[in-house]
């Protein structure tokens, strides 16, 4: 039976990062079934929303709509409702592709059936490498950072500085990396004047940047409300740099207490930027990380910079250093491969349409 899988990105029209992360996982996973012996390249294609990845080879056209029972579909999404329509599209391939446990769970939460695989992201280890001196240790100001795309979403920049300097740091600097350019200053000082100790960097930066803006860094803030799977947490991990990070949704399937700074206590809030672009039954909603405790956190790094954070930020580069592409692939095909009968099984089935969503608490959907 041949099997196509496309990665397609049914929540935004043009994601940067969803498209590197699909580009990786695209090809470590071609490569992991040529060197199964399992397949030939013939009857394991690939696809792309064209709008979301470019250039990969070996590939068949594919259409955002265009459904098939022989297609293996990736997607996510980072709210706790599926917009109206999903599960149906869904139910109609072969097999569902999730990026999380996290996601899955979700899926099947709101009725889609089809066969789900999970088998995460990963780094590039000639890019993201650990630290590999001492050079900073105790010396100088203690260096923040916040990555975000854009302001105003869900990963809840605003808060991130806002925490920083709630904490109170002394002697420290943050940086603020904005993927869009076109933001103004709005961090200003007690005379409206810009922030001396805040800088902002703006525009797209290519990996290896990032990856030395990530290795200057004593410690990332990351407060997001809501991940397919989270490839910044694990990039900045594989750096060696601690992560002071909410735990939640999608990274949970990376994150521990040993690895990272947890903030783990949230409250929902109305995921706007989601209810401007899809129809939902029901208010979607993401996560806002609790302040208090994100600030406490902050502090906390500070106290340990030379001591317990440290260790946390080197088995965070050992934990991340292992999550390569190449792993990732052969866990894609791996999972693929063992639900080859499943899909052969469901094609033989015909979606219905889409059912209710199940109760559940609605206080729990992070959990």
């Amino acid at each position: 039976m041949t099997m196509r899988l496309a990665w397609v990105n049914l929540t935004f029209g043009n994601a940067n990062g969803y498209g590197v992360a699909g580009w990786h996982m695209a090809q470590a996973t071609l490569a992991a079934a040529r060197q199964s012996g399992a397949v030939s390249t013939s009857e394991f294609a690939l696809a792309w929303d064209a709008m979301v990845m470019f250039g990969l080879p070996q590939t068949w056209p594919f259409y955002p709509g265009e459904m098939r029972p022989d297609l293996i579909w990736h997607t996510m999404l980072e709210v706790d409702r599926l917009p109206r329509g999903w599960v149906e599209i869904l139910n109609r391939c072969g097999l569902v592709w999730a990026p999380s446990t996290w996601v899955k769970d979700l899926f099947e939460r709101h009725g889609v059936w089809k066969p789900i695989v999970v088998a995460g992201y990963g780094i590039d280890p000639n890019v993201f490498w650990p630290k590999r001196d001492e050079t900073r240790k105790g010396g100088g100001p203690m260096r923040f950072g916040v990555w975000v795309d854009a302001l105003r979403t869900r990963k809840h920049a605003e808060m991130a500085v806002d925490a920083w300097l709630a904490a109170g740091v002394p002697e420290a600097t943050l940086e603020v990396k904005l993927t869009d350019g076109t933001a103004a200053p709005f961090w200003v000082d007690g005379k409206g004047h810009p922030h001396p100790d805040i800088k902002v960097f703006r525009g797209e930066w290519p990996p290896a940047k990032v990856a030395d803006w990530l290795r200057s860094l004593d410690c990332l803030i990351y407060l997001s409300g809501g991940e397919g799977f989270g490839l910044m947490p694990l990039e900045a991990m594989a750096c060696g740099t601690p992560v002071v990070c909410a735990y939640n949704t999608g990274m949970m399937d990376y994150l521990t207490p040993d690895n990272a700074v947890l903030v783990k206590e949230h409250t929902p809030e109305p995921a706007t930027t989601y209810t401007a672009r899809f129809e939902f039954d029901h208010e979607p909603m993401q996560l806002r990380p609790d302040f208090d405790e994100a600030v406490s956190a902050i502090r906390w790094t500070s106290a340990e910079r030379d001591g317990d954070l440290r260790a946390i930020g080197a088995r965070a580069a050992a934990d991340a250093g292992r999550m390569t592409w190449e792993a990732a692939g052969k866990r894609a095909w791996d999972a693929i491969a063992g639900s080859r009968q499943q899909v052969a099984d469901s094609m033989w089935q015909v979606a219905g349409s889409e059912q209710p969503m199940p109760a559940f608490e609605r206080e729990e959907w992070w959990a």
